[in-house]
């Protein structure tokens, strides 16, 4: 549970203790920043806003340059590297 003024992150799934990284998701409303388990399925929504299209929201999520739910918080940018054809964010 977060504290007043503090973003509710995880780095791990609460019920299946499986890693959940920071990054784009999907929903009826739109592309947004949050946490998503790979078992489970969505955990938390980060970002304020709702964007148009993935590739806009993981611009913003790589420059650091989305606004979070919580106004307090900024995460700074994130680095991106690939892995297997698979990219993974370091933060």
């Amino acid at each position: 549970m977060a504290l007043e003024g503090e973003l509710d992150i995880a780095k791990f799934c609460p019920d299946c203790k499986r890693p959940m990284p920071i990054k784009v998701c999907m929903s009826g409303a739109g592309y947004y920043i949050g946490q998503y388990c790979n078992r489970c399925g969505p955990y938390n929504r980060l970002s304020y806003n709702y964007y148009q299209t993935q590739e806009e929201a993981q611009k913003l999520l790589e420059t650091g340059k989305w606004k979070p739910r919580d106004t307090n918080y900024h995460p700074g940018p994130m680095k991106v590297i690939k892995l297997k054809g698979r990219k993974k964010l370091n933060g």
